[in-house]
């Protein structure tokens, strides 16, 4: 039995990615099965999804705490979430990121992992970063679990129309640019991580009053606002409708006009673009964030 554990955000498609790969693994006369992990989280939170994939009957409903695989869909997790928890050298790790693997912190060393643009892609053919679908096509020609006629099949099956003919498009582009990867792996150590399961250690979770101001959830963005200050004419129209109330005004300096101005405070903004949706003057502008 293999068993892959997904992280991603909020409304990135971890869950569709878990159902469609169980879906493909039913097509390929497989059993499998798949389910979701989270409760009440917005837009951008932290959220996992479980798929397991076997010739045999699945006897086992828990969630996956060893996984063969993990599917990293949003590298900036890596700071926030235990995603290589239970992991060991065999797991192979398929992670959602332009940049050099040097470059990318929190890392396991000694395990197979692989770096594919999958939000780079997504803008270009869906023209939205929702990348569940291009990350199918990874892991499909990576791991070989699951044929890409079986996954174009699933996703035949989920959509229709334009967006069908979109992901269709996009889990082609991306099993076929897996074909030309190789996995990286960081020479030292393996260090195991243990999974903390959700029955353990409950009072770590108990936090005091106040405490959300540590939660900075601008790591959950994927595009951010960026102000004209010159066409802002601060009227705090965006500041009123932030659901985050992120968004100032900037007291000690004024634009070319001789106005104070808006500013977005981005330890907090999630970049869900109601302010930019919002502008009378279309001061704002959502622009990828390349953090």
């Amino acid at each position: 039995m293999y068993e892959i554990r997904i992280h991603g955000r909020g409304g990135q498609g971890s869950v569709t990615a878990a159902l469609l790969i169980a879906k493909a693994a039913f097509f390929d006369q497989k059993i499998s099965q798949a389910f979701p992990n989270f409760g009440v989280e917005r837009s951008g939170a932290p959220v996992e999804a479980f798929a397991r994939i076997s010739d045999k009957e699945i006897r086992t409903r828990s969630q996956v705490y060893h996984p063969n695989f993990v599917i990293v869909q949003d590298a900036t997790l890596l700071a926030q979430v235990n995603v290589f928890g239970g992991i060991n050298t065999e797991t192979v790790v398929i992670i959602n990121s332009n940049y050099p693997i040097e470059e990318i912190p929190h890392l396991p060393k000694g395990v197979q992992i692989y770096l594919v643009p999958a939000t780079e892609t997504a803008l270009e053919i869906l023209g939205k970063p929702i990348v569940n679908t291009l990350l199918l096509g990874y892991f499909a020609a990576i791991t070989g679990l699951i044929s890409l006629d079986s996954v174009k099949k699933a996703v035949e099956e989920r959509f229709a129309g334009e967006i069908q003919t979109k992901n269709l498009q996009a889990v082609e582009a991306a099993f076929h640019a897996a074909e030309k990867l190789e996995p990286q792996i960081l020479t030292g150590e393996f260090k195991p991580s243990k999974v903390l399961k959700k029955t353990e250690n409950l009072s770590e979770i108990i936090v005091g009053p106040g405490t959300t101001m540590n939660n900075l959830t601008g790591s959950w963005r994927t595009f951010k606002p960026v102000f004209d200050h010159d066409v802002c004419v601060n009227c705090a129209k965006c500041d009123l409708n932030c659901p985050d109330g992120c968004i100032f005004e900037v007291k000690d300096e004024v634009n070319s006009r001789g106005k104070h101005f808006r500013e977005v405070d981005l330890d907090y903004c999630k970049g869900c673009g109601i302010c930019a949706e919002g502008c009378p003057v279309k001061a704002i502008t959502m622009v990828l964030d390349e953090k």
